[in-house]
């Protein structure tokens, strides 16, 4: 049945890009990479509409699959605007791009980086049991308000498939780059010619400043015991370009907003179909990156201005103004950050940067981080003036907004402002093709130029693939998802729904199983999270509450129907408690699960249904 239902899933996700194709065929669009990128955002958009109203994410696939059919009927053979053919990539290039996606492949499913484990497995595991829109499964009772287009997609493997959750996460992470790869042959295009086709699928994603690889302290032996730069330097480092992508929302935001940027911003007069779409795909992208959605949405607003400035088409420019809007609508209706909830205190600190370093560091550590993309962005202003084009005027205000946003403000209990850096990298990358496919005709300095853009990329993917623990290098040290959390929920599937909840002190059940387990302290494992925290607390003291004694209030107000506990957990409760389990009217014994090295098992104890039931 698994076989069965990848193959399914396969046959869903040809079909909706099928349907991508035949929309796109309509506004001149027939680049295989801008159509991949409109079909990623419609592979994740759709389930989430139809998830709510079906509770089942295998329905919501299927529906997908009926909408996507409808849409291939309704316009496959409906004619459109002719566009040209993409230039096709040299050997050597296809050589490379080989290598450079084998190796992604390497590490994908060699490693867990970065918060997979408390937020991405979560995700997925919840939504794979049908529950929309999603709960973070340790803090129950309200939409977990994130950009979670990319789990959507690994949710719709693991449903489907029955893949472990760390495997459909992988299986999304490597079609994504694939992705990534073919849109950014496209924007190259666009911006170098057939130089830029070639280099835009490797400075895109691999792109960042070569003396940042001086800056990493944790690979072993390809580390230097002593950085030559002052120690502010290696403190909250934007991440390489490549790493960024493995933190999830970026990787699925990559592809869609290149996508956006050749619909909306390829060209001074594009048809008005051709924006309508392209303002649709800009609100699809904030539910998969919330900082690229808002960034692109300013840049495109201002390639509006300029588009009605220069060409005197003063009636267009409300209307194009009005699509943005439009997007914004829609992204508030798809949920994500958008979702209702309360008002919490603002998290921004004005006037502080996330670095407090002097000017002149300040300046040192971006060219450090940047190299070449930094000086990538001088000569976009310049060539906006004596060759001006719309598509480097979206990457331009996309990435000056991106790289002031952190130097003038930051997060209260979060780090994450250093997205916008990211941001601002992954736009100034996009510049940095024009800027090197201008030095065509000097062979050496383009081979040095474009070998120091992708030193330090390069050396992160051996990093996380090929030495990874390897050689007297460090493996990363993030565990896997819990295999006993994956085993509980395919046991307990058939007692519960994927609104019921469980009372466990262990967060393994919903991390890796994505039963909603509440009764855990925000401050320890949710302190970044936008969340009830009142709530939770509450919560919480009631979980403390039942620790012991199973009280039967605590019981009710965490809302659980099912009790997973460990022998040890058992060996705490007081001597009521222990009877109390003895108890038919209280407690009916439902199954035990056995954890993968045999010695510890899971007993599972369940409520006694209420009467009339």
């Amino acid at each position: 049945m698994a076989i069965l239902g990848g193959l399914l899933l396969l046959f869903a996700w040809g079909l909706t890009w099928l349907a991508a194709r035949a929309v796109l065929a309509q506004v001149g669009e027939r680049r295989l990479g801008v159509v991949s990128g409109f079909a990623v955002a419609l592979l994740y958009t759709l389930p989430n509409l139809l998830g709510p109203w079906l509770l089942d994410l295998r329905l919501a696939v299927l529906g997908m699959a009926m909408v996507s059919a409808l849409t291939v009927w309704a316009l496959w053979r409906r004619g459109g605007p002719e566009s040209p053919a993409s230039v096709a990539f040299a050997t050597p290039t296809k050589v490379g791009l080989v290598v450079l996606v084998a190796l992604v492949t390497w590490a994908s499913f060699g490693g867990y980086f970065w918060d997979e484990w408390n937020c991405h497995d979560p995700l997925v595991a919840v939504m794979a049991r049908g529950l929309f829109p999603p709960e973070h499964p340790l803090f129950p009772g309200e939409p977990f308000r994130y950009h979670y287009g990319f789990d959507l997609l690994a949710a719709q493997v693991r449903a489907s498939s029955g893949l472990p959750l760390g495997a459909a996460i992988d299986v999304v992470n490597v079609a994504l780059f694939v992705v990534l790869l073919w849109v950014g042959r496209d924007v190259g295009e666009v911006l170098g010619g057939g130089p830029g086709a070639q280099l835009g699928p490797f400075v895109i994603p691999l792109g960042t400043g070569f003396l940042e690889v001086l800056l990493f302290g944790d690979s072993g032996w390809m580390s230097l015991k002593e950085s030559p730069f002052p120690a502010s330097y290696g403190q909250a480092v934007p991440p390489p370009m490549l790493s960024n992508f493995f933190q999830h929302p970026q990787g699925v935001g990559m592809p869609v907003s290149l996508s956006v940027l050749l619909l909306f911003a390829d060209r001074w007069q594009p048809n008005r179909l051709r924006r309508w779409v392209g303002a649709a795909l800009l609100g699809m992208l904030a539910l998969g990156q919330i900082v690229y959605f808002g960034l692109l949405g300013l840049a495109l607003g201002a390639v509006s201005v300029e588009r009605a400035v220069r060409g005197r088409r003063w009636r267009e420019l409300p209307i194009d103004l009005g699509l943005l809007l439009l997007a914004l609508g829609l992204a508030k209706w798809s949920g994500g950050f958008f979702a209702p909830g309360p008002q919490l205190p603002s998290m921004m600190i004005y006037g502080q940067g996330l670095w407090s370093d002097p000017w002149p560091h300040v300046v040192g550590r971006l060219g450090v981080y940047f190299g070449l993309a930094l000086v990538a962005v001088p000569a976009a202003i310049y060539w906006a003036f004596r060759r001006p084009a719309p598509l480097r005027t979206a990457a331009l205000v996309a990435g000056l907004v991106g790289l002031v946003v952190p130097l003038s403000m930051t997060y209260r209990d979060s780090w994450d402002i250093v997205k916008f850096f990211s941001a601002f990298g992954f736009f100034a990358n996009v510049l940095t093709i024009e800027l090197l496919a201008a030095l065509k005709s000097r062979r050496a300095l383009l081979v040095l130029c474009t070998t120091l853009t992708l030193s330090t990329g390069v050396v992160w993917l051996l990093r996380m693939s090929v030495f990874d623990g390897r050689l007297g290098v460090p493996a990363m040290h993030f565990p896997p998802p819990a295999l006993i959390g994956q085993r509980a929920a395919e046991a307990l599937q058939p007692h519960l729904g994927p609104k019921d909840r469980v009372y466990s002190r262990r967060v393994e059940l919903g991390l890796a199983g994505g039963l909603l387990t509440p009764g855990f302290d925000h401050q320890r494992m949710g302190q970044g999270f936008i969340l009830d925290r009142p709530a939770h607390e509450r919560l919480y003291a009631a979980a403390e509450q039942a620790r012991r004694t199973l009280e039967p209030g605590a019981l009710a107000t965490l809302g659980v129907r099912v009790l997973a506990m460990w022998p040890e957990d058992l060996a705490q409760l007081t001597p009521n408690a222990k009877a109390a389990l003895q108890d038919p009217k209280r407690f009916l014994p439902l199954t035990q699960v056995s954890a993968p090295d045999g010695r510890v098992e899971f007993y599972w104890i369940v409520g006694a249904p209420p009467a009339g039931r």
